[in-house]
């Protein structure tokens, strides 16, 4: 009994001090994806811009990095733009290289080359017992109650062992304490059998929970669902959970997004991007002046997929040739920290809209006159229909209101009519 007994204090005071180990073996990345993530070379390539450099693995598991390389001119123009994904073993660098598709119009002689990264830990096998991080981020996790468990089982152990104990009595006739001597041992062996089977159930559901934990790093948080950055949702999907990506603004500066708030580089290849069709959207009364672009909604979802122009949506609605026949779509970010085509239609300190009913939207040759601007929960909006139906004539502008700490909750919807 005392050996059971120091044997389960010795392993309790084991889970409790493995904290340490635990935390310096996590496979989390330090800082930014982007921070690992440097560009030896950027040119403008004639009419197809490259770039190339080297991605560092600073944590102890393997890591896939989707690097996404933007071409921006001086005045912060992003004339091209490309993606790689480079997979890098533990501790490693690896080089890549990218380049972009041809620029109609010829590439400037001067270019910067901005990047962006996410990344992800590559999975193990089911049962491999290979990922020493996942095994440590388990073992952190449940280190607690395990350590609870063995402690409860210590105390009972204790207070078994002080039930079993007998002060002498005095001596009895020899039948008398042969009959005694036989209920003790018959006692002994079912109180014996009290102590063992707690203890096996306790065994049984601490390999139960381990066994839980490995499988849960292959299914848990494998999926959640997302909203878009402008909220310009239509449903809603499953995606793998973005890690931090970093984008340029305006201005040029690298802005760090949103989670989800972005495409992957796989969504932007579906939605055959245009960042600049050739007209500008703008709004003279609050000083919007950007360029638009096109993409295709993807799996229900909108999503910009940069911070230096606006985007009409190619599937829903109807292109500005037949604006007069139908509702133009167009969804744009705003960002804390920058400045994005979104930020001049909000006051952030005052959670309120720049852009009123009156105001003039021009796209191109096209003439609108705002009707509303009207702040709506991004959990409701997909659910609003009426700025789902295609009606002649009208234009529908989706942002986020962004908010002085936190995430956006509530998305700007500016809802514009068709003059002449």
């Amino acid at each position: 009994m005392r050996r059971f007994i120091g044997a389960a204090a010795a392993a309790a005071l084991l889970v409790l001090g493995t904290g340490g180990f635990a935390a310096a073996t996590s496979a989390e990345p330090a800082g930014s994806p982007r921070d690992h993530v440097t560009v030896d070379d950027c040119t403008p390539g004639g009419d197809q811009p490259a770039a190339r450099g080297r991605v560092m693995n600073p944590t102890d598991a393997d890591r896939v990095f989707d690097v996404q390389i933007f071409y921006i001119t001086g005045e912060g123009t992003v004339v091209a733009r490309s993606s790689v994904t480079v997979s890098v073993a533990a501790g490693e660098t690896e080089p890549w290289r990218s380049a972009a598709e041809p620029v109609e119009q010829g590439s400037p002689t001067a270019i910067q080359c901005v990047v962006g990264a996410a990344t992800s830990e590559v999975a193990p096998l089911a049962g491999s017992g290979s990922d020493a991080g996942s095994v440590a981020a388990a073992w952190t996790a449940w280190r607690w109650p395990a350590a609870g468990v063995l402690a409860l089982v210590a105390v009972g152990a204790v207070l078994r062992a002080v039930s079993l104990y007998r002060a002498p009595t005095a001596p009895e006739a020899p039948a008398v304490a042969e009959v005694r001597r036989r209920l003790r041992r018959r006692d002994r062996r079912r109180r014996r059998l009290l102590v063992v089977r707690p203890v096996a159930v306790a065994v049984v559901a601490l390999a139960a929970a381990g066994l839980a934990v490995g499988t849960a790093g292959l299914s848990a948080g494998a999926t959640r669902e997302v909203g878009s950055a402008t909220g310009a949702t239509t449903g809603t999907q499953s995606v793998t959970p973005p890690s931090v990506v970093t984008l340029p603004d305006m201005d040029g500066n690298a802005v760090v997004a949103d989670p989800g708030s972005v495409p992957t580089g796989a969504e932007v290849d579906q939605m055959d991007l245009v960042d600049d069709a050739g007209v500008r959207i703008r709004i003279p009364e609050v000083g919007l002046d950007a360029p638009l672009g096109e993409v295709n909604e993807v799996d229900n979802m909108i999503r910009p997929p940069g911070f230096t122009a606006a985007y009409r949506v190619r599937n829903r609605g109807v292109g500005l040739d037949d604006a007069a026949q139908g509702t133009v779509y167009v969804a744009m970010h705003s960002v804390r920290g920058g400045r994005a085509p979104g930020n001049a239609l909000i006051d952030v300190e005052a959670g309120a809209p720049t852009v009123a009913a009156g105001d003039t939207v021009r796209i191109g040759d096209l003439v609108y006159r705002v009707e509303s601007a009207e702040l709506i929960a991004k959990t409701e909006l997909p659910s609003v229909d009426s700025l789902w139906t295609d009606e002649p004539g009208r234009l529908v502008i989706v942002t986020c209101l962004q908010r002085t700490e936190g995430r956006s909750l509530q998305n700007l919807v500016v809802v514009a009519t068709l003059e002449g």
